[in-house]
């Protein structure tokens, strides 16, 4: 399967919930998006394996654990990033609320951003990761 032909459009806040993306696709109640920078809310792609599509729209993403940023739920501005992660790429609009930036692996709250902030950005062509493409990382609310 081509991941960039297998995209699922949903919405995660951080803060709040996993909103049923199911639903929302089903009903078209997001087939047009304005996206609203000074609202924090971005298009953003999550790769993942088929095998773990309906697990998602079930329940929800499963917490990264140990990841580069710490324990979150990882995603990117950039679907090329994505792309090594599985087989599907996930669309999603998402609100990334109170964010820390992230330049440095050696950066001393890499990895416990998440009892100050809502998400971590390292942005592209950092150092930070050696393809330079930019990633996020969000505080998952359970």
């Amino acid at each position: 399967m081509d991941p960039i032909s297998n995209l699922i459009m949903g919405v995660f806040n951080p803060v709040s919930a996993v909103v049923h993306i199911r639903e929302m696709v089903q009903h078209g109640e997001l087939t047009a998006v304005s996206v609203d920078t000074s609202e924090k809310v971005y298009i953003m792609y999550h790769g993942t394996k088929a095998q773990n599509v309906a697990s998602i729209l079930d329940g929800g993403f499963r917490v990264s654990e140990n990841g580069m940023l710490g324990r979150g739920v990882y995603v990117s501005t950039d679907i090329n990033k994505t792309l090594n992660y599985g087989d599907v790429t996930l669309k999603l609009l998402v609100w990334v609320g109170e964010t820390r930036l992230i330049t440095s692996q050696n950066q001393p709250d890499r990895k416990t951003w998440q009892s100050e902030a809502d998400s971590a950005w390292v942005p592209s062509n950092c150092g930070m990761v050696p393809s330079g493409r930019t990633e996020t990382c969000l505080k998952h609310p359970r």
